[in-house]
């Protein structure tokens, strides 16, 4: 977040679309704060120029209203519009619907994106944000190494807060960090069916109504014991 701040102060531009990792409660103040004393420069609580939203899942009715908000034009005579955004999930469906208000916003509009972890998120709008990445994202995910040296039918036990959260951008976090460390190991044959598993099982946590336990179980079952 500072390092957002310090380019603004030095270039006075921003990104587009710019997303956050980390915690919410952590940064959405410091966004917030930023927002009103070095952008804007006036109060933010009841200024119709900023939308600040949060859910706990953003999906496609959340985006199309979010769309058709944009497309209105700015209150202020500065011309800003700016969109926060929080969220623990996004569906793929919403996602899709931002490609395009990504690629050509109207003058003036800004998104600040505000989740755990980029990686969830499809390639192809990863490549239109900025992205401004939580201060440990290369830290090993403290599950990953229980994970590979539980026995498959037992490691299910693992994911009981994922699980009982229903938390599907844990488990796509905890996906795309299992992979991630396997392909450091270098153990890229060994692995071949795990990285299957992973990629068609973070395929199908995108979807609205995916059954998570089932895809960790397929996932835990295709990968050996380290």
């Amino acid at each position: 977040m500072q390092g957002l701040i310090d380019q603004f102060k030095q270039s006075g531009k921003l990104h587009h679309a710019i997303l956050l990792e980390g915690e919410r409660a952590a940064l959405l103040p410091q966004l917030l704060a930023f927002l009103e004393k070095e952008v804007l420069g006036i109060p933010i609580r009841g200024n119709p120029d900023v939308q600040i939203f949060q859910y706990d899942t953003f999906g496609i009715d959340e985006g199309r209203y979010v769309q058709g908000l944009e497309s209105t034009r700015a209150v202020g005579k500065e011309g800003w519009r700016i969109f926060v955004i929080c969220f623990n999930f996004i569906t793929r469906e919403a996602q899709n619907a931002f490609l395009k208000l990504f690629e050509e916003p109207n003058p003036g509009t800004h998104f600040f994106l505000v989740t755990r972890s980029a990686a969830t998120l499809l390639p192809t709008l990863r490549s239109r944000l900025h992205i401004v990445g939580a201060p440990n994202r290369d830290r090993i995910h403290p599950l990953v190494q229980k994970f590979l040296k539980t026995a498959p039918a037992k490691r299910i036990e693992l994911f009981k807060k994922i699980l009982d959260e229903k938390d599907k951008a844990g488990a796509i976090t905890f996906l795309n960090a299992l992979e991630v460390h396997l392909y450091k190991e270098g153990a890229i044959e060994k692995n071949a069916d795990t990285f299957a598993a992973i990629q068609e099982a973070r395929g199908y946590l995108g979807d609205t109504g995916a059954m998570m336990k089932m895809l960790l179980e397929y996932v835990a079952l295709r990968t050996p014991v380290a």
